[in-house]
Formats: structure tokens, C-alpha cells, sequence
């Protein structure tokens, strides 16, 4: 697979009029539309999502009210032989040490691994100091901080749905995966749908004093740090499965018809509120007049701005949390000061976050809690892209996008 095709993904359609029916659906086999700027983003699956609406025929759903905190004392997870004592509060964690292979792993990490290097280079050789975190307090919707293997968890803005909520359940498991093994963090994060921090801003004097800001997405021109999506563990205001039991279900739906017997029809499901463009692609449905070979439609809920992808192939979620793993362990030794617990945080772990919120919010996360501390270390990582390597990948990208553009010209001409 090109490495560019794990690593980013487009943003948006700046097509406008009645020609976009026809761009539309000449792109499906032309190429890509033009797109301004590339997305780079972590690991999500926006088109497998679109796979799974067509093999699974996923329906529109109404949001989900949060409830509070279930009063059962016990919820089994996904794992039978895991049972989770619901508490309001954290436990006392014990002082017995688990003993984990420390030995390298035989695995080597996917390429795209190499990435987490480029997007830590801004600090690579100054480090990250209290001050440059704390810069991000107006952009960040949370702040994440773990201590001695607690994670404390500072609200900073109301995030859409339950992005936050999720994307802390998946650091605990990440902790439970493998413990005592990273580092004390501090992390700001964005769960908007828009990279925040511009590289224009960081020009000269201020280039060692970026602000480090990790969200689900960056593109050319920011400098967010990219991180795995939230709904790795589940989205249940679409009703999004956690992804290992979603990539079952899309394995099973592709089976259902061989790709060469299949209908050639673009299919779209998404918000159309969000920007003209795709409100003008609702023209582009099946009328008595004219069809366009495209079925669009609305959801009650957006899937969100900044659509981003990860097509690789029997993607596993021990691919996830070992992405997660290297990213937060350079990511932490980079920081020059030892994390503390910000005023107004409160402790979260996994008996507090496993039994709060709607029933299917308390079913995602049992389905996607791992059962326990890894037998094997994370895979190992490859080694940074040379400069020569890495500038002819960035020249290829960008004759790429010089190509799409092209596309784009003769079909408005």
C-alpha cells in the first residue's frame, strides 16, 4: 500500500454548482477530488465506514442522552473472565509490581510508524516545556495527565458527543495493556474536527516554541500531533461498533456479494449541514428525472469535518495501542518537567468510566476493554525516514496532487 495513502487523507469538496453531480462521480473513477490541503491523520476508517453502510445497512439514529453513573455493582466485559466493580471512585491501586517481558519484540512496526518521528520533530531538539502545553489551554477541549500510572482527566470545553469519553477509555486500555511502561504524561487535546496549531505561526524565533497539541488529524500546513480516533472504541450515538468487533462485521458484509457483481453506484451517508458543498451533493440523488449512479443521504448526526482513513489491511487493535504506546513514550521523554495533577482534574480509571453513560456506551466499552497486561512487548520501531527518502516521498505527494488538480481543470472546462 502507498504510504500515503495510510497516512493522509482528503478534506472536503470545493466544488460548487451544478457541475458537481458530474465531478463527483468522475473522480470515483478518475481519482481523488481536489482537496486544497491534505489531511494527515491518524487511524480511523472513514471509507471501510462507508463499506459498512453499504454491507451492514445502517439506519439514521437519534442522539443518545448521557446518563449517570449505573448503581450495579458488577458489569461483565466482552472477555468473560473480566468483571469490573462499578465505583464512583478509583480503588487504591496496590503496590505489587506485575512482571512484564522486557525483551525487544521480534515484530517489526508497520511503516507508517515512522510518521510519529515527523510529527515529534518540532520538539526533538529543544524538548517541551510546562509553559508550551499550557499555551494550548484556549484551543484544547481536555487535558490528560498521567502520573505514576493514574490518569487525571481536566475538562476544558464540551466535546461533541462522546469523543472525549472514548478517547480516555482508550488510554486506560492502552495502561491496562501495558502497565508501568510509559512514562508520566501531560497531553492537550483537540477533539474538534479542524487541526488547530498553523505552522505559519511558528516561523523564526517562535519555531522552538511550538505548541504541542494532539488531536485526530493534521494536514501540510499544522503541526497537530496525530492521534488514533475515538471511535476505535466505539461511537454510539451512530451505533459504531468498537473496531475489532466492526471489522468482523465488515469482513462478514463483503463476503455477501463478490466486488465484481455489485452495483456501480457512489454511495454517501453524512451531515449535510456542515458545508455547502454537501448540501449541493444531495442534488446529485436519484430523481424521476435524472440518475446520477449516486445514493446520498442524510444523517440525523454528522460523521464529522475531517474524515480521516487508515486502509490497512487487517488492521488489529494491538497495531492501535502499539502506535499509541510509541507515540506517548517519545512523546513523554521529551517533556523537561515532571507532570503534576492540574487543579480541577479528577482521577479516572476503569472503574469509575465502565459503568457510566447510556447502556450502549457501557457495551462498547466492555466490548473493547482489553482482557489484561500483554505476554509480549510492542512491536519495535523502524527507524526514522532518512532526509533524501523523505523528500522524495514529499515531492511524489505533491506531483500527485499537482496531477489531481489537473483532473479537476479539464472538468471544469
Amino acid at each position: 500500500m502507498e504510504e500515503e495513502n495510510i497516512h493522509h487523507a482528503n478534506h472536503g469538496y470545493p466544488l460548487h454548482g451544478g457541475r458537481i453531480c458530474s465531478v463527483f462521480l468522475s473522480k470515483i473513477v478518475k481519482g481523488p477530488m481536489k482537496t486544497g490541503d491534505l489531511v494527515r491523520p491518524s487511524i480511523i476508517f472513514f471509507f471501510l465506514l462507508i463499506g459498512a453502510f453499504i454491507s451492514l445497512h445502517w439506519i439514521d439514529v437519534v442522539p443518545l442522552a448521557i446518563s449517570d453513573i449505573s448503581l450495579q455493582k458488577t458489569i461483565p466485559s466482552f472477555n468473560s473472565s473480566v468483571v469490573i466493580n462499578c465505583s464512583i471512585t478509583c480503588p487504591i491501586h496496590s503496590s505489587k509490581t506485575i512482571k512484564l517481558d522486557e525483551s525487544p519484540s521480534s515484530e517489526l512496526c508497520p511503516e507508517y510508524f515512522r510518521w510519529i518521528y515527523q510529527d515529534l520533530n518540532p520538539w526533538k531538539e529543544k524538548g517541551i516545556t510546562k509553559e508550551m502545553v499550557e499555551s494550548a489551554g484556549s484551543e484544547a477541549y481536555m487535558r490528560i495527565v498521567v502520573v505514576n500510572g493514574k490518569v487525571y482527566w481536566k475538562k476544558l470545553k464540551r466535546a461533541f458527543q462522546t469523543r472525549d469519553v472514548f478517547n480516555i477509555w482508550g488510554i486506560l486500555q492502552l495502561l491496562r495493556l501495558y502497565p508501568g511502561k510509559l512514562p508520566d504524561l501531560d497531553i492537550m487535546f483537540e477533539c474538534g474536527d479542524r487541526p488547530v496549531i498553523q505552522k505559519r505561526d511558528y516561523g523564526g524565533s517562535n519555531a522552538n516554541n511550538v505548541t504541542p497539541m494532539f488531536h485526530y488529524c493534521a494536514s501540510d500546513s499544522t503541526l497537530d500531533i496525530v492521534f488514533p480516533d475515538w471511535s476505535f472504541w466505539g461511537w454510539p450515538e451512530l451505533h459504531i461498533k468498537p473496531w475489532e468487533a466492526l471489522s468482523k462485521d465488515l469482513e462478514e458484509g463483503n463476503q455477501r456479494v463478490k466486488w465484481i457483481d455489485r452495483i456501480p453506484y457512489a454511495h454517501w451517508k453524512g451531515g449535510p449541514g456542515s458545508s455547502l458543498a454537501r448540501k449541493a451533493l444531495l442534488k446529485c440523488n436519484l430523481t424521476d428525472q435524472q440518475d446520477w449512479g449516486a445514493l446520498i443521504y442524510a444523517l440525523v448526526q454528522e460523521i464529522g469535518k475531517a474524515g480521516s482513513k487508515f486502509i490497512q489491511e487487517e488492521l488489529k487493535m494491538k497495531s492501535v495501542y502499539d502506535y499509541m504506546f510509541h507515540l506517548l513514550y517519545q512523546y513523554g521523554k521529551l517533556l523537561k518537567y515532571k507532570p503534576t495533577v492540574p487543579e480541577g482534574s479528577v482521577e479516572v480509571c476503569l472503574e469509575t468510566m465502565a459503568c457510566s453513560g447510556t447502556e450502549l456506551e457501557k457495551t462498547f466499552k466492555m466490548n473493547s476493554m482489553v482482557s489484561g497486561p500483554s505476554d509480549t512487548s510492542p512491536c519495535t520501531m523502524p527507524p526514522p525516514y532518512d532526509p533524501t527518502t523523505l523528500q522524495s516521498f514529499l515531492e511524489r505527494k505533491a506531483n500527485l496532487t499537482k496531477q489531481v488538480e489537473r483532473w479537476e481543470a479539464s472538468e471544469n472546462t
